[in-house]
């Protein structure tokens, strides 16, 4: 009877792991699970917020300090040359951030580029976010060439 316990805890937790790894769809430098939820649509003509989460490997949320995040919005253009957008405004709740001032207000494929500090490690990401002409065609991830 031990025996089966300990064998479905520990098949309870490789799975966690497992699935974790798997749903996750972006991965900062460190090879965490980056989420990003935008609130409601992501829009060029209104502020597209988002609540960001940094999780391990098992799903736990991981807990960064606000002084230590810095976000930005880039957009790298055909023509080779790039911009941002406004700076965002991140507030930090218990376990994730509210982000706003999130203008992505050109269609093309936008970058949210993270950086933030982790055991006196510099740990970055880079989140692709396709941006159409209407709302119900953008999306996360990169746009199709």
């Amino acid at each position: 009877m031990f025996n089966a316990i300990r064998l479905f805890v520990v098949i309870f937790f490789v799975s966690r792991h497992t699935m974790a790894k798997d749903n996750c769809k972006f991965r900062d430098s460190l090879d965490q699970c980056v989420s990003i939820s935008f609130v409601e649509e992501i829009s060029r003509r209104k502020d597209s917020k988002f609540i960001l989460k940094v999780l391990k490997p098992n799903g736990d949320n991981i807990t960064l300090s606000l002084n230590d995040l810095n976000i930005e919005l880039w957009m790298e253009m055909k023509s080779g040359h790039g911009h941002g957008s406004d700076k965002v405004l991140v507030k930090k709740n218990k376990n994730n951030f509210n982000i706003s001032n999130v203008w992505l207000l050109m269609i093309g494929e936008w970058q949210i580029k993270l950086t933030y500090t982790m055991q006196g490690k510099k740990v970055t990401a880079t989140v692709p976010v396709c941006v159409g002409r209407k709302a119900k065609d953008s999306h996360m991830g990169h746009c199709s060439k």
